[in-house]
């Protein structure tokens, strides 16, 4: 019954209790069934309501604070909004081409690290011997996770395997990190310069900072310091790219590379296809 409860309250608003309180949260699989419901209802005809985002018992009043454009929090510490700015460029502008891919196993704002760290130690040939410290200027909230109002974790004190120090150390050492690979909570299996140098990261919090746009900063025993700042925009990647970087998964995929190929083959041509459900067949293991 406490679970039936639980679970009711999660798909009414989604939000962070249960999963703080030993629950397993539903978020994307049952935003996407929602979203798909809604569309067949709303072909039906199925009325929804005229102001349900900007109206004063409406989205923006119960998830954003207020309906009148006064944030709470922002990533570029812009603290007024217009609503207008919702509708702006309706059915001209896409969004589709500014999708963020999380190609790493762990929380979104540290994909960057791992990647930021990596090109800055390439571009002047930065020896993890070499490194004094490093430093990280990253946006507040990105710090304090889930929540700043319910943090279970903050990843400017902690040093640990899959926080924030560990992916910009990992970065350093082995400039990159596997898309296939689970941080070990125990550190097994990771290298032992990542683990030493992990307590040699700052995590500095901003307000001010960008969405996924660290400023890293490198600090050499030389007296030295390198820095790079991320724009948050660097895993909005074409078919291409994305292309290039997925197939480092292929050997752990529970299906042939060839058959693999042909999901890549399907998507690059999918506006083509006679039916959307050959992609859908062609994720399966076929026996």
């Amino acid at each position: 019954m406490n679970s039936t409860i639980a679970l009711c309250a999660s798909l009414a608003s989604g939000n962070l209790e249960g999963a703080r309180s030993g629950g397993r949260a539903l978020r994307e699989g049952a935003a996407v069934r929602n979203a798909m419901l809604a569309v067949a209802l709303a072909k039906e005809g199925h009325p929804g309501g005229e102001t349900v985002l900007e109206g004063d018992a409406g989205f923006y009043h119960a998830y954003a604070g207020n309906n009148r454009g006064q944030l709470t929090y922002s990533f570029v510490g812009d603290t007024r909004t217009s609503l207008d700015k919702v509708t702006a460029g309706l059915g001209t502008d896409w969004m589709f081409l500014e999708t963020l891919y999380r190609i790493y196993y762990t929380a979104g704002y540290n994909i960057a690290h791992v990647d930021v760290t990596a090109k800055l130690c390439e571009e002047h040939d930065i020896r993890v011997a070499d490194i004094d410290r490093i430093e990280a200027v990253v946006n507040w909230l990105e710090t304090q996770y889930p929540s700043p109002a319910f943090p279970s974790r903050r990843e400017d004190t902690v040093a640990e395997p899959g926080s924030t120090a560990y992916f910009t150390a990992y970065g350093a050492v082995k400039r990159g990190f596997s898309a296939v690979r689970q941080a070990d909570p125990s550190g097994a299996g990771d290298p032992p310069e990542v683990l030493e140098l992990m307590k040699r990261v700052t995590i500095i919090p901003s307000h001010t900072m960008t969405l996924f746009g660290p400023r890293i900063t490198i600090h050499t025993k030389d007296g030295k310091t390198y820095t790079k700042q991320s724009t948050g925009r660097e895993f909005m990647w074409d078919f291409d790219e994305e292309v290039r970087r997925i197939r480092e998964i292929v050997p752990a995929l529970p299906i042939p590379a060839a058959q693999f190929e042909e999901i890549i083959a399907t998507c690059r041509d999918l506006d083509g296809q006679d039916r959307a459900d050959r992609l859908v067949r062609l994720t399966l293991e076929k026996r």
